[in-house]
């Protein structure tokens, strides 16, 4: 039998969007035309491309931006680490992925080397074809919760009978600071204004461990901002009257919420009472009664974090290249990676980081 020859197309700039947004495909938050325009600022128009390949009705759509890194033309996520995940739109599932068609669709942009982390083994349900290809374990860590309609029961399972009396006591607490609300905000001024108290929080926090703050840039909190906008992303917060105590922006698609910047509100009565906790504890209500299907927090360890979200997802970085140079480039992102996930992995590793960013913030 005749081996099976994808159809490759390449798109750039506002033609990529356009291909991304032209038809209902199964992805994450983060490959979405709505997510990717909103996150414009931080790259080159001129740098996005679409790689599309597709067979029959099946088909996929990687977007990706271009830059130089060192003399080698890297194609990267829109979004870099921002992004939560990195992977492909899909219109069903292409089993004929192989990296020579996905080296001929980069050689076509004049790409030398493509370069993903933090990829999902499956997307909404859907194996994700470059999980297929040559790939290594990914440093970080990311786990989530399959949402059911019965929001009560599922929060019973994640929580036993002393957790949930606790989570009562303290939610009476704080009725003390006024009556108590929980709800994404819409309004364009009040959201944009709890966005601000958020990025405010945020950095307070990062500074306290001695950890660079992602989101310092005016750029990034205008892409925030612009995402709010156009709904790619939503803000929800919980509140005492109309003081916000907790708020989470999370990205958005099809059913599905994954978490990318939470703070609360530092004032030691509000902490005391465990703001954060309950503020997804409404969260995970919230989703449920819109029907929606999933909600992880993005990747990272953290005891809140598999909490709330329990079910492990499997993520995995790749790293192709078409020229010499980019073969090399690959090795080398492969190796960084790999040396980060030892580095997590090293208990003795991870204390000395812990002392150093204290040491730093006290500076």
């Amino acid at each position: 039998m005749k081996p099976v020859t994808p159809t490759l197309q390449l798109h750039r700039a506002d033609a990529a969007l356009a291909a991304l947004a032209a038809e209902r495909r199964v992805s994450t938050p983060f490959a979405t035309a709505g997510w990717i325009s909103a996150f414009a600022c931080l790259y080159e128009p001129s740098s996005l491309i679409a790689v599309e390949i597709s067979h029959a009705d099946q088909s996929l759509i990687l977007p990706l931006v271009i830059d130089d890194v060192w003399g080698v033309t890297c194609a990267r996520s829109p979004g870099g680490a921002l992004a939560n995940y990195h992977a492909p739109a899909l219109s069903g599932f292409l089993p004929s992925l192989t990296s020579e068609t996905l080296e001929r669709a980069l050689a076509m942009a004049g790409v030398d080397c493509l370069l993903l982390a933090d990829c999902p083994g499956d997307i909404c349900g859907l194996a994700n074809p470059l999980a297929a290809l040559a790939h290594q374990h990914s440093p970080d860590a990311a786990h989530g919760l399959r949402l059911k309609p019965d929001v009560d029961g599922l929060l019973a399972e994640l929580f036993d009978k002393d957790a949930r009396k606790k989570q009562r006591q303290k939610a009476k607490k704080r009725t003390e600071f006024g009556e108590a609300s929980a709800r994404f905000v819409e309004a364009g001024p009040e959201r944009d204004e709890a966005l601000v108290m958020l990025l405010t929080w945020k950095a307070a926090r990062f500074a306290a461990m001695g950890i660079s703050n992602p989101f310092a840039s005016e750029d990034v909190q205008a892409t925030l901002k612009r995402g709010l906008a156009n709904g790619s992303l939503r803000l929800f917060g919980l509140f005492a009257r109309e003081r916000l105590l907790a708020g989470i922006i999370g990205s958005v698609h099809q059913g599905a919420f994954s978490g990318m910047l939470n703070a609360h509100d530092p004032a030691p009565e509000i902490e005391k009472t465990s703001p954060g906790e309950a503020l997804l504890l409404e969260l995970v209500r919230a989703l449920g009664a819109e029907g929606a299907s999933w909600f992880d927090l993005g990747t990272g360890e953290a005891r809140y974090k598999s909490g709330f979200c329990p079910e492990p997802m499997p993520l995995y970085d790749l790293a192709l290249g078409v020229s010499l140079k980019g073969r090399i480039g690959a090795r080398l992102f492969l190796l960084m990676r790999a040396m980060k996930g030892r580095i997590k992995r090293s208990p003795q590793a991870m204390a000395w980081i812990a002392r150093a960013r204290r040491i730093k913030a006290q500076f």
